[in-house]
């Protein structure tokens, strides 16, 4: 169930404070492991056995989840690097 693991992600990169940064390393090299050479993430399983024939319909719903994910935590990995600092709860308005 990649997809869903990919939807954590999203929401990790959505908290106020990110996760560990080893535990984000972790996660997104376990769905690195199981991209295909094309760039398909599969709905679930190893990534082994591929239909290369029928990536976008089998395939989908994972990947744009997964670059979604990948685009959130970018964002914040960055601004995190800009900043000098992590945010901290307790205001109001837009992280940033």
């Amino acid at each position: 169930m990649w997809d869903l693991g990919c939807e954590l992600l999203a929401v990790a990169a959505s908290l106020p404070l990110l996760p560990d940064r080893d535990l984000l390393d972790e996660a997104w090299a376990r769905v690195a492991a199981v991209q295909h050479p094309s760039g398909a993430i599969p709905e679930q399983g190893s990534g082994t056995g591929h239909d290369s024939g029928r990536d976008f319909l089998s395939h989908y719903h994972p990947t744009l989840m997964a670059a979604f994910a990948a685009t959130l935590t970018i964002g914040r990995l960055d601004d995190g690097a800009r900043a000098g600092t992590h945010h901290r709860p307790g205001g109001q308005g837009v992280l940033g």
